[in-house]
């Protein structure tokens, strides 16, 4: 069978995962006394690496929060998740995405969008706003957006095959939770300093944070687990990302759809 032409969406250009955790400073974890634990008295370095270890021996890792960048106090462009949900291989939930958190200059998109990943497939419900920021950057004219709207907002629609890792891109790597955060914990291992056990939000955690203000929050006892990773800043602008850790979740592909390959062929340039 001949493989059909590629749609716009394939020639995103999008932002490395790890840029966003980097854009800011977080608030201080303070609050009322805990125990101390043999793991708040660790070394930082080896907890971080256990908790890669760990992540991966889970099913199912949710994720909830933002990543927030901006000047100051003040909110310039965010990435938000909802629910997004993930195994090993599949993944689903709701991304809200406001502004140009990346700073890409290129081919992006804003609005929020429900999606699906499994079987190396991504399905997506997206806003107006998702569509006609995504179509419009990858070149198709007012008419062509206005047209394909009525077809794509509301809707699933199942990208190609390769969409499926440029979608993860575009979303900064939050729509799958285990691999962002363990990305995080082994590029800061060794920046890391141990805080030791504290109350954060009244939960007992561990925290392990850099001179730079990111935090990763670790469960105290049992497997060394992130309980969320953050940033210091008493501001809107930070990270705030709130782990959890479902014993049994079932993610399956939308019932109905259309293909995106099959709307996109009218308007295609041959």
């Amino acid at each position: 069978m001949a493989r059909r032409p590629t749609p716009w969406h394939a020639r995103w250009s999008l932002v490395p995962t790890a840029l966003l955790l980097s854009v800011a400073l977080g608030l201080a974890a303070c609050g009322a006394s805990v125990p101390s634990t043999a793991r708040g008295r660790a070394g930082a370095g080896t907890l971080a690496l256990e908790s890669v270890a760990a992540l991966s021996s889970v099913r199912f890792v949710e994720l909830n929060g933002s990543i927030t960048s901006g000047s100051g106090t003040k909110a310039a462009s965010s990435i938000s998740v909802t629910n997004v949900i993930s195994g090993h291989g599949t993944s689903e939930g709701t991304v809200d995405v406001a502004g140009n958190p990346s700073g890409q200059k290129g081919d992006r998109f804003t609005g929020r969008v429900r999606y699906v990943v499994a079987n190396h497939l991504t399905w997506v419900d997206g806003s107006n706003e998702f569509w006609t920021t995504l179509l419009s950057t990858a070149g198709a004219s007012h008419s062509q957006v206005s047209s394909l709207l009525k077809k794509l907002a509301g809707h699933w629609i199942e990208l190609i095959a390769a969409s499926t890792s440029v979608f993860n891109t575009a979303t900064a790597g939050l729509i799958d939770p285990r691999g962002f955060a363990q990305q995080f914990l082994h590029a800061s291992a060794g920046q890391f300093s141990n805080e030791g056990d504290v109350s954060v939000n009244g939960k007992h955690v561990v925290e392990l944070a850099t001179s730079k203000g990111a935090v990763a929050d670790l469960a105290p006892t049992g497997s060394a687990l992130p309980v969320a990773i953050r940033t210091k800043a008493p501001s809107q602008v930070g990270t705030s990302l709130q782990y959890a850790y479902p014993s049994s979740v079932s993610i399956a592909p939308p019932k109905h759809f259309e293909y995106l390959e099959t709307i996109l062929k009218p308007y295609l340039k041959h």
